[in-house]
């Protein structure tokens, strides 16, 4: 009997030592494998639901698309200074002034990590009457693009005498003066 005792006794340190070297590291592994395909499961459906957040706000935002076409046109992908050119002499014909001069300067990228938008300096310098500004400002600010005045010069335009009339001279009634101004605008783009 002593001999049959040792003998279970042999197995069963043979088997608890197997069950320690070979089953319970493989345990191990099999419970690591599960935690590991839990969070990769949850990883996935974490960004399923980015990606449908994401639809549906693309879904939203096609709502939109008549007002996000205006604000494209206020603030334009860039400023070109023939377009520029173009746009602020047709306001100034408009009001009845005359535009003589612009320049652009370089376009400034805003303050902030994540914006996008270019500020850009823009002098204007036309003459007219006192009139003539109030009708450029009025049409400025009707208009689609957005422009923030930042200053006004006004001073009384010094005329040469010539001969012949100046075809470019502004549009003004009887008993108006006529006076140089100088605007400094701001304006963005992307």
């Amino acid at each position: 009997m002593n001999r049959r005792l040792f003998i279970a006794t042999i197995l069963f340190g043979v088997s608890f030592l197997g069950l320690l070297f070979f089953v319970l590291p493989g345990w191990n592994e099999y419970t690591i494998l599960g935690r590991t395909n839990e969070n990769i499961r949850q990883s996935i459906q974490n960004k399923k639901q980015y990606f449908d957040n994401l639809t549906q706000l693309d879904e939203n935002l096609s709502s939109y698309k008549e007002e996000l076409a205006k604000i494209d046109y206020a603030l334009p992908e860039g400023m070109e200074t023939p377009f520029l050119y173009h746009f602020f002499r047709g306001i100034a014909s408009q009001s009845g002034s005359v535009l003589k001069d612009i320049s652009i300067a370089d376009a400034k990228a805003e303050k902030g990590a994540q914006s996008q938008l270019k500020e850009i300096a823009i002098d204007l310098s036309f003459t007219g009457s006192y009139e003539s500004l109030k009708a450029f400002l009025q049409t400025l600010r009707s208009s689609a693009k957005i422009f923030y005045v930042e200053s006004i010069e006004i001073a009384p335009e010094e005329r040469e005498k010539s001969s012949e009339k100046d075809k470019s001279q502004p549009q003004v009634l009887p008993g108006q003066s006529i006076y140089q101004f100088n605007l400094t605008l701001i304006t963005h783009s992307y």
